[in-house]
């Protein structure tokens, strides 16, 4: 898995079917599949990982 981010669980559901989706053109956000929870946005896929993951 080199070279992927990992990402933390859904912060509601825990959850860890999560990925980075393309919400609009050039904004990125990570969902949870399970509960349908969508993160914070960002200008690319690095960045909304790097969100969720520090959300608080």
């Amino acid at each position: 898995m080199d070279g992927v981010p990992h990402l933390a669980p859904c912060p509601f559901c825990d959850g860890t079917d999560v990925g980075p989706i393309e919400i609009d053109v050039n904004a990125w956000a990570v969902v949870c599949r399970a509960c349908r929870t969508l993160g914070p946005s960002g200008p690319d896929e690095n960045l909304a990982i790097a969100l969720w993951n520090t959300r608080q």
